[in-house]
C-alpha cells in the first residue's frame, strides 16, 4: 500500500454532532498537494446509515474538494460503542485513465488510503466556537448598544406622543362650543393645525407656550 498523497481533514475521526432526531452532517476536506492527478472514492462500514457527496472524483493538482457526509436520523444512546468507519482511497491517475476505469487499470499496490472512526457528540456545539473572541466582544458589544438606542427611542416616542396629547388639549380648549376634534396619533400636528386655521380663517389664536413646545418635524 503507497503513502497517502492527499491531504485529508479530519485525517482521524470524523465527528457527528446531535441532536440525532434528523440528519446530521460533517465535512472532509481533500486536498491535493501533488503535480499528479488524483481519483478518490469514499468508502464507510455502514454504507445504509450515511449518504457522501460526492463519494467519488478526480483531484487536480493543487486543487480541493470538501466532502459532505451525511448521518441518517437514529435513537443515539452515549452507552453504545461506535463501530463505524470511513475509509478515503486514492490512487494516482496515469495516461489512458478515467475515473470510470482507474480502479480496475491501476495496480492495487499503487492504491493510498486514510481511514476515519466515527464519533458521536450528541451536545451541538456552541455558536461562538465558529467565531473568534475578539469578534464575539464586538458582536456583544454592538448588541448592548443598540439595546440602549432601542430604549432611548421608545422613550423619545413616548415623550412625543405625551406632548401631542397636551397641544391637542389646548387646541380643543379654544374649538368652538360644540365642535370636536379627531386627530391620529401618527398625523403631524402641524397638519392639524394648517387644516384647523383653514376651517375657522384663522380665528384660533396660539398661545406663545403652546409654540414654542412644537418643534419641525425631520
Amino acid at each position: 500500500m503507497a503513502i497517502q498523497v492527499l491531504q485529508v481533514e479530519p485525517s482521524e475521526i470524523i465527528k457527528f454532532s446531535g441532536p440525532f432526531t434528523e440528519v446530521v452532517s460533517a465535512d472532509l476536506k481533500l486536498t491535493n498537494p501533488s503535480e499528479d492527478q488524483v481519483a478518490f472514492k469514499v468508502k464507510t462500514t455502514a454504507p445504509r446509515r450515511y449518504a457522501v457527496r460526492p463519494n467519488s472524483g478526480v483531484l487536480n493538482a493543487g486543487e480541493t474538494v470538501t466532502v459532505a457526509v451525511m448521518r441518517q436520523p437514529f435513537e443515539f444512546d452515549p452507552a453504545e460503542r461506535v463501530r463505524h468507519k470511513f475509509m478515503i482511497q486514492t490512487v494516482k491517475l496515469e495516461p489512458g485513465m478515467t475515473l470510470e476505469n482507474v480502479w480496475t487499470k491501476a495496480d492495487p499496490s499503487t492504491f493510498m488510503d486514510t481511514r476515519l472512526k466515527v464519533q458521536f457528540d450528541d451536545h451541538p456545539p456552541s455558536n461562538r466556537s465558529s467565531i473568534s473572541d475578539e469578534e464575539y466582544h464586538r458582536v456583544l458589544t454592538e448588541n448592548e448598544k443598540l439595546s440602549k438606542e432601542v430604549v432611548a427611542l421608545q422613550s423619545e416616542g413616548n415623550e412625543l406622543r405625551q406632548l401631542l396629547a397636551k397641544a391637542t388639549k389646548a387646541i380643543e380648549k379654544q374649538l368652538p362650543k360644540g365642535v370636536a376634534l379627531i386627530c391620529h396619533e401618527k398625523i403631524n400636528i402641524f397638519i392639524v393645525l394648517f387644516l384647523m386655521l383653514l376651517a375657522f380663517g384663522g380665528g384660533i389664536i396660539l398661545s406663545d407656550t403652546m409654540l414654542s413646545s412644537l418643534e419641525p418635524a425631520d
